[in-house]
């Protein structure tokens, strides 16, 4: 539990806090979200047991990573 919770803890540090879904796809037991954080937009895997149980979940790309998309910055007036 603690691994989790310092993974969780790292993987916050380097996207941002969590703004919103922009949408979901699946594929069998395979869904994929794709996802707005304050820094990257990126796609999360989450791997379902046949159960609807999560069993995994693969977090975005570091972001210097081409996975990984930044914000785009704010239009200026």
């Amino acid at each position: 539990m603690i691994k989790a919770k310092q993974s969780k803890e790292r993987f916050l540090k380097r996207v941002g806090a969590y703004k919103e879904r922009l949408g979901s796809e699946s594929n069998g037991n395979i869904v994929s979200v794709k996802v707005a954080f304050a820094k990257v937009t990126d796609t999360l895997i989450v791997i379902m047991h046949s159960n609807g149980k999560i069993t995994g979940i693969n977090f975005p790309a570091t972001p210097d990573e081409l996975s990984a998309q930044p914000l785009p910055s704010p239009s200026r007036p």
